[in-house]
């Protein structure tokens, strides 16, 4: 226990109850002679202490990295990739500290909007870190005036100094578990002048209790004072009223939409049904677990107790997402597989208790047994993201800044919802960025100039016109790129029918149309037959990313609406014998006429992309490529399908498994299939991937999924997409910045090995 690491010194200013703290090793012996209860609590505050001293270390090494960086002192030295790979715990502080400010900006507005510029930034002007920015940043979301939440937080204060009890919870100021209470129940209490006396209190410069005369005690949440409340004279001296929050889980419904059961696949219509009272509220038995202290005399989990404890160690006001992700992480270590039940013999009755406590299950009127079929319903179904966020959030996070012109996140939903098909303006945008100042036409323009590699290395198959694909590129870099995008995954999250988010991207060749080049064709990329009899293919979307401006002459068509009428027509076609039994059903003047097109209101309409715009359209959507062509035209199709559940099946099993789909992404090779089944073959065998392909590959562990190198269940996947789908809009448009800054470098650097390579 007397290594350099445990006695490394403190900042000299640090005191717990008054005695001073030169070391780790000294805080850790002050503790140990605490009270647990009290022990936590000091221990919580000197954590807040250190991370304000860490964040400000970690902004020194953010100024200094983008120091050398921007002055090039490595210029000369070393080159920039050995510079950024020996500098990559400075490159990832800089993006913590950028994600970290983005997030506080992003809330900052949000108190502006909701009560103004002047008392926003006393409210958020002296936040020290992340986390008590995090919990701070619910108080907007409330409701409440901003004089009501500055006198909730003052009450708590005062609550607390009021109970007998020692250490930091006579800490005379704000701290932590003030605004922890002050969101759980929010006490407008008028403060008193003389309890305020007695406490040792007065109100800072903003009307924030703070210690009269400024004690010695750690900073709890502030350098400074400067956080303001002044009293409410709405209510009589002396009244106290309490605001309470509503249950987010008191209702059954609520956690059946949170839970992705809202909109089933046909997976899940399958599934058992919910009880009716799946989550019926007992408020007798909630209300009197509230801070209990719960002594286990007899464990007996697998998982270890203080790690259960740790897990289930949610707020009052825990959402039901929080409620989730706790089920999730307790879930994971206890059960052997996902078909696994809650059982006794795996979680005891205590700990079970509280879980289902967690959700406010009744458990004195049915056994162990069924709720543990109800919370093992819901640890099942967890991973259904679709509900956790809606499409004008979505946006916010793949495309925080859009141009002027770009059409609202409404617009574009309800383009998918009744033409069955959207484009997404400029969701790869940012390739036209010169992001370096040596790349003016950005990684667009190293784009076309790859493409135009694999076409002067291009044999069409004799007897095979090429259609306007390019046949031999699979796995170009920009292929590879826009496969590993997470906005790109993210948006086939939310449009898939199913939500489904454990995607791989099948690797299919790219399109390079030349003019003159015959590109006509309709179809539609489902078997229609399988698909009304077994839901085969319904949810694997169909879409393309442009790298040209595309017009008239030189775009995709689509029967707009016709999802919702392929039944009907379907069943028609079957009834005139029109019909085939392959992978794609083809369309022409025999199986869709004028007569349909008035029918069903519905006629081909062009789908004009520009360069950086993104189509998505339903499967049951038939489309058509105009032709001939008149101009270049260039598209790659990410086709990402479902991994089923284990982990081997795809969407479509004829298409092969995931171990084969992983295997083409290690190899850079052709898959044996295609993702409607095929046999690759159809149009030509690569017996060898292209020699000057290099791997893009780092970009983190969503982008690894997505092509393979890495599984869904794999540790630290989820924390990755608890980011890009959860509940702070602001970490998950940070997410995808850093992510897009370091694939534009990493792009730049493989397309200089390629060059060398092919020569």
């Amino acid at each position: 226990m007397n290594n350099d690491s445990e006695n490394e010194s403190l900042p000299q200013d640090i005191e717990l109850r008054g005695q001073h703290i030169a070391t780790i090793e000294d805080a850790l012996q002050f503790l140990r002679g605490c009270e647990k209860s009290e022990a936590y609590l000091l221990a919580t505050q000197l954590l807040e202490y250190l991370l304000g001293r860490h964040e400000k270390v970690e902004r020194a090494i953010d100024l200094l990295y983008n120091y050398v960086d921007k002055e090039e002192l490595w210029r000369g030295q070393e080159d920039h990739a050995d510079f950024r790979r020996r500098w990559q715990e400075g490159q990832r502080i800089q993006a913590r500290r950028i994600q970290n400010d983005e997030y506080l900006t992003s809330n900052r507005q949000k108190a502006i909007n909701a009560w103004g510029e002047e008392q926003a930034n006393a409210f958020f002007g002296y936040l020290s870190t992340r986390s008590i920015v995090e919990l701070a940043s619910k108080f907007i979301t409330t409701g409440l005036s901003y004089e009501h939440v500055r006198l909730s937080i003052n009450n708590k204060v005062i609550s607390r100094l009021s109970s007998p009890g020692r250490g930091v919870r006579n800490t005379k100021g704000i701290i932590q578990g003030d605004l922890t209470k002050a969101l759980h129940r929010k006490c407008l209490q008028p403060l008193v002048r003389e309890t305020l006396i007695e406490c040792g209190l007065q109100l800072d410069q903003d009307g924030y209790c703070c210690a009269t005369g400024r004690g010695s005690d750690l900073a709890a949440l502030t350098a400074e004072p400067h956080m303001s409340i002044v009293e409410t004279e709405t209510e009589d001296e002396g009244t106290v009223i309490y605001l309470e929050e509503n249950d987010e889980g008191g209702d059954a419904a609520d956690l059946m939409s949170i839970c992705g059961v809202s909109d089933m696949s046909s997976e899940l219509s399958e599934a058992q049904s919910f009880p009716d009272d799946f989550l019926s509220r007992n408020d007798e038995e909630s209300d009197s677990s509230q801070g209990k202290k719960r002594q286990d005399a007899k464990c007996g989990c697998s998982v270890k107790r203080a790690t259960m404890n740790r897990i289930l160690a949610l707020p009052a006001d825990a959402t039901n997402r929080q409620k989730l992700v706790a089920l999730r992480s307790l879930s994971r270590l206890a059960l052997c597989d996902l078909e696994s039940i809650f059982t006794k013999n795996v979680i005891c009755m205590s700990h079970a208790k509280r879980v289902f406590e967690l959700f406010n299950m009744r458990s004195a009127s049915k056994n162990y047994t069924a709720l543990a079929k109800r919370v093992d319903f819901i640890y099942r179904y967890i991973d259904d993201w679709d509900t956790l966020l809606s499409f004008e959030s979505l946006y916010r996070r793949i495309l925080p800044t859009p141009e002027p012109t770009a059409p609202l996140a409404t617009e574009l939903f309800q383009q998918m919802t009744e033409r069955g098909s959207v484009v997404i303006p400029q969701l790869f945008g940012w390739l036209k960025e010169d992001f370096d100042g040596n790349h003016p036409g950005g990684l667009l323009a190293l784009a076309h100039e790859e493409i135009d590699i694999y076409n002067y290395h291009y044999l069409p198959r004799t007897g095979k016109p090429r259609l306007g694909w390019l046949r031999n590129m699979w796995h170009g870099i920009i292929q590879q790129l826009v496969r590993q995008d997470p906005a790109y995954y993210a948006c086939y999250v939310f449009f898939r029918p199913d939500h489904a988010h454990r995607l791989i991207s099948f690797p299919y060749y790219a399109k390079s149309t030349m003019p003159g080049e015959q590109t006509r064709f309709r179809h539609i990329d489902v078997n229609l037959n399988d698909l009304f009899q077994t839901g085969r293919g319904h949810a694997i979307l169909q879409g393309s990313l442009s790298l040209d401006d595309e017009d008239e002459q030189n775009c995709t068509e689509l029967l707009y609406g016709m999802h919702r009428h392929i039944h009907e027509w379907w069943a028609s076609v079957r009834d005139k014998m029109e019909t085939t039994d392959g992978y794609v059903q083809k369309i022409d003047g025999k199986n869709w006429t004028k007569e349909d097109a008035a029918k069903y209101g519905a006629d081909w309409a062009k789908e004009v992309c520009m360069a950086g715009d993104v189509r998505i359209s339903l499967p049951t959507l038939p489309h058509r490529s105009t032709g001939p062509a008149t101009k270049r035209r260039r598209c790659i199709l990410p086709w990402f399908v479902r991994v089923r559940d284990d982990h081997s099946t795809l969407d479509t099993p004829e298409s092969g498994t995931w171990e084969e789909v992983s295997a083409a992404h290690r190899d850079l090779i052709q898959a044996t299939r295609t993702p409607l089944g095929f046999t690759s073959s159809k149009y030509g065998h690569l017996q060898y991937a292209f020699p000057a392909a290099p791997r893009f590959h780092g970009e983190g562990l969503i982008s690894d999924c997505l092509v393979g190198r890495a599984r869904w269940t794999d540790p630290g996947v989820s924390t990755e997409l608890d980011v890009l789908f959860g509940q702070y809009e602001a970490a998950a448009a940070a997410y995808i910045a850093s992510w897009r800054r370091h694939a534009q470098q990493t792009y730049a650097d493989l397309f200089l090995e390629m060059i060398k390579a092919e020569k």
